[in-house]
């Protein structure tokens, strides 16, 4: 897990690097400077865009959160379509994704290291209704609460 996430903390860094066409040494110094990723970037983004600029990521449930039937989640169009046999090339599914459902702390932190001050996401309603009407599912809620 640990080398996972430095893989993609180093990738994160390449994209800074490219994005502001800082050049290839920079990324190289940077990779192995001792201060924080977050600052780095923070400092690259406080050059390149106006004072008060919103950086941020978005996502769509079905295809980062994963967890597709856990904590009471009923079954969206999308996970009864995937799971259909033959409409899916290679029978891929939304089940795990990117786990973000399990690894949102860690989704969160590689944000805040790239200097996102801004995070949109779409809601998976069928974690929050898994009925589609009714009582709120409170596990869901608390999901996105914590989100």
């Amino acid at each position: 897990m640990e080398e996972s996430t430095h893989a993609r903390r180093d990738i994160l860094k390449l994209a800074d690097a490219l994005i502001f066409g800082a050049p290839p040494a920079s990324f190289a110094s940077a990779a192995n400077a001792s201060s924080s990723p977050a600052a780095s970037s923070q400092d690259l983004l406080a050059r390149q865009f106006p004072k008060g600029f919103f950086w941020g990521t978005a996502t769509s449930a079905y295809q980062i959160e994963g967890a597709w039937n856990e904590d009471g989640k009923g079954p969206s169009i999308w996970d009864t379509y995937a799971h259909t046999p033959g409409k899916i090339a290679k029978g891929d599914t939304g089940d795990i994704a990117n786990d973000h459902y399990h690894r949102y702390k860690e989704d969160v932190t590689l944000m805040k290291d790239i200097g996102a001050n801004a995070y949109r996401f779409s809601i998976a309603w069928p974690r929050i209704f898994p009925q589609g009407t009714g009582t709120p599912n409170p596990k869901g809620v608390d999901f996105y609460k914590r989100l």
